[in-house]
């Protein structure tokens, strides 16, 4: 009798940890360019965005981010977040962390600026994106 209720607690332990980083990611200013990430089911979406509208020498639009969106699968362990494509290719790790109420996905640079400054990057990537009443 004590083993599926420990089962249980442990499954609820790990869906809440999953279902805490979970969201759209985008980032912490008004930008003109920059990247979403989306986590939801052990899935990820990594997409970039412009506002530029570049041309081929016949003036036709072209796509400017060509590569993406990527997808694949993301595995978190304490508060790294790794990334592997559905292609199988391992993605740099990023860091969640919460920073003023907010939580972040930070790169390993983003992190080491914000143990030494104790300030989150601008333009960070944050759990909901920009917030201009802040």
């Amino acid at each position: 009798m004590k083993l599926p209720i420990v089962f249980i607690l442990t499954s609820t332990a790990l869906l809440s940890a999953c279902a805490s980083v979970e969201g759209t990611y985008l980032p912490d200013c008004a930008a003109y360019e920059g990247d979403s990430i989306s986590l939801e089911d052990g899935r990820f979406t990594w997409d970039r965005f412009t506002d530029a509208i570049p041309v081929d020498e016949a003036g036709n639009p072209v796509d400017p981010m060509p590569d993406y969106p990527v997808q694949g699968s993301y595995d978190i362990q304490g508060e790294t977040l790794s990334l592997q494509t559905d292609s199988g290719e391992s993605l740099d790790s990023l860091h969640v962390r919460r920073q003023s109420g907010r939580q972040y996905l930070l790169t390993t640079d983003q992190v080491e600026q914000l143990k030494n400054t104790g300030e989150v990057a601008g333009c960070s990537l944050v759990l909901g994106g920009y917030d201009d009443s802040r």
